[in-house]
Parts: C-alpha cells; sequence; structure tokens
C-alpha cells in the first residue's frame, strides 16, 4: 500500500495525467476515475481465461475494453487450422495446436491440411505445374512422388481418430476441373475443404477483372460438383491478386453453395470477409463455418473476430448455433459415442 497515495493523486492532477495504468495484479482491477486521471490495473494473460485489454486514447477520452481467448461457446469449431506439414506455416505443430485449443476451452480442433502441399515438395506444390498435368493420380503419382506424405498425415489422422481428435484435407482443382485427390485418399477425413487458391487460366497484372471474375465463378461452380462440405475463404483470391472483389457474383456464388448444400467459412487469414456476401448466403439457407486458417500458433482457435462477425450479422448469440455448419458425420460420430 502506498504512504503517499495522496500526494501522487495530487501530482497526477497537477501533471494533467490521463491515464495510468498498473499491473502485478493478476485479477485486474475496474478503471476508476478521479480528478480527470482514469485509474486502471490491467488483468494478466498467462492465467485463464487469458484475459487482455484495448484502449483507446482519443482527445481527452479514454475507452477500456476487455477480451478474454478462453471461448466457452460449443457450437463454435474451428474447422480450418494448418500444421507443420504446410509449407507455408510459421510455428504450428499438430502437438502444440491441440494444447492450444484445449486450454482455449474450445470445441474439437479440426487439423485441415493442404492435398498438394502433401503431394508434393516444395517446389513442385508452388510451382502449379500439377494442375495442368492429366497423369492418374492414384497409379501414378502415388509411386512416383518420392516426397508424397499423405500416407504419414493420414496415418497420423487414423491414430488421432481413435483418441476423439479431428482432421481434414483443403482441397485444390486441376485445369480439367476435377479435385488433387486420390479415390484412395477419399474417406477418413471429418471435413473436407474447397479452396481456389490459383487458376491456371488467370495471369497477374494481364487478365482483366471481369475474366478474372468469370474464371472464379466457374472454378467455383467445379469445386462444388465435389463432395466437399466448405467453400474456404470465398472471394479471397481476388484480395490475393490486388483485384476488386466482384459484389455481383455474391448473390450467384451464395445460391450455388445452397443448391450444393455446402457451408460458407468466415476466414480472416489475410482476408477481410465481406458481410453482404454472407448475407446472401444466410437468405438462402447456407451454413456458415468458421475457420482460423492458423499458420501461426497465435491464430489458433482465435474465433473472437468471427463472433463479432456473426454479431455484426445481425445474429444473436443465443440463435448462433442454428446458423452454424456441423457435418452430418459429427452428428454420427455423436450419437454412435452416445451409445456406446
Amino acid at each position: 500500500m502506498l504512504e503517499n497515495n495522496d500526494r501522487i493523486l495530487d501530482s497526477y492532477r497537477e501533471a494533467g495525467v490521463l491515464l495510468s495504468l498498473s499491473g502485478h495484479f493478476h485479477q485486474g482491477q475496474l478503471p476508476t476515475e478521479k480528478d480527470g486521471t482514469t485509474y486502471y490495473t490491467v488483468p494478466a494473460i498467462c492465467e485463464a481465461p487469458f484475459r487482455f485489454a484495448h484502449i483507446q486514447l482519443q482527445d481527452q477520452t479514454v475507452t477500456i475494453s476487455e477480451h478474454e481467448l478462453e471461448f466457452y461457446r460449443p457450437e463454435f469449431i474451428d474447422y480450418h487450422c494448418h500444421s507443420e506439414f504446410a509449407y507455408c506455416a510459421a510455428d504450428v505443430s499438430l502437438a502444440k495446436n491441440q494444447q492450444i485449443i484445449h486450454e482455449m476451452g474450445l470445441s474439437p480442433l479440426i487439423q485441415t491440411e493442404h492435398a498438394f502441399h502433401l503431394y508434393f515438395d516444395k517446389k513442385t506444390a508452388y510451382g502449379s505445374k500439377w494442375q495442368v498435368q492429366t497423369v492418374d493420380l492414384d497409379n501414378t503419382w502415388q509411386t512416383a512422388l518420392p516426397h508424397n506424405r499423405m500416407p504419414e498425415f493420414k496415418q497420423i489422422a487414423k491414430k488421432g481418430r481413435d483418441k476423439g481428435r479431428r482432421f481434414g484435407l483443403e482441397l485444390d482443382l486441376r485445369a480439367d476441373g476435377s479435385l488433387l485427390l486420390a479415390d484412395s485418399d477419399r474417406d477418413g477425413w471429418d471435413v473436407l475443404l474447397g479452396a481456389v487458391h490459383h487458376i491456371p487460366d488467370f495471369f497477374p497484372e494481364k487478365t482483366k477483372p471481369e475474366e478474372a471474375a468469370n474464371l472464379f465463378l466457374r472454378d467455383t461452380q467445379r469445386l462444388l460438383a465435389h463432395p466437399i462440405d466448405i467453400l474456404a475463404h470465398p472471394f479471397r483470391f481476388f484480395r490475393r491478386n490486388n483485384l476488386p472483389v466482384p459484389q455481383y457474383l455474391f448473390p450467384k456464388v451464395a445460391a450455388l453453395l445452397a443448391k450444393a448444400g455446402v457451408a460458407a467459412e468466415i476466414n480472416f487469414h489475410t482476408n477481410t470477409p465481406d458481410p453482404r456476401f454472407f448475407t446472401e448466403c444466410l437468405n438462402r439457407g447456407v451454413k456458415l463455418a468458421l475457420g482460423t486458417d492458423a499458420h501461426s500458433l497465435a491464430e489458433v482457435g482465435e474465433l473472437w473476430p468471427h463472433y463479432q462477425f456473426l454479431k455484426q450479422l445481425n445474429i444473436p448469440p443465443a440463435k448462433m448455433a442454428n446458423i452454424l455448419f456441423i457435418p452430418a458425420r459429427f452428428q454420427k460420430h455423436k450419437k454412435d459415442k452416445d451409445a456406446d
């Protein structure tokens, strides 16, 4: 306890101090205001529920909002989290991801990996020549690829699922419209995501925006012709290629998703979801899926932005479970478990 408390308060008032921050007391203390100075003890992020504060100073106004990383909403599932198998990964790993999701108090995490990263070495994967090759994936690539890690990932997934963990694949198209996925690798996954990352007929800074929009719509239609569960990061293709997002496609893609029974993913990884597109989806009964698309540990299970986005769509927290995607196979797994 300070012995010169009054003197400190007087000096703050005389100096015109706007905000006084303190720490060490892990529980934190709510902000109080005295003589124009706001006093606030910041909560500790090192202890559950892992609270932190966002403090905004504008003119003579102090705005403090507290958040917590621990997120107890059983209907919130992160369907899109990468691992050390991804060439684009920073520091994520299957083991660390699982530990974080446990600490965060979230529902099962879906460890979802790029199929083209699993099949090919890094140079070949990013070269994208595999999109235009028309060889038999099952009979040729499986035996011809020395860097094929799909069998290893499948084995890890099989062992993990026996412990109640979840795994999936993020899939891309080849130039002929087929999925980059061997028939022998189609089964045993909890979720299949479809994504438009690269279009062979698109040439950066050369293809006109209108043609890029047509190519994107074509490949989205092709993706939805396959048995995928979620369309990953819709329309992020345009942001990545510095193109205007064709908003006139929002109702068309939403209608395609509704017809195919595929969910639309809310994804903030190098992306800004447009609420107008997701409103079109909701108006057509399309389910929404949450995905962090985590490539770093800081992103794993970070579903707070998704929660705020759903509120932005005017969905009350009590009704969020009604519009969120849950695969039929999840329901079956739950019934089987309950029967046991």
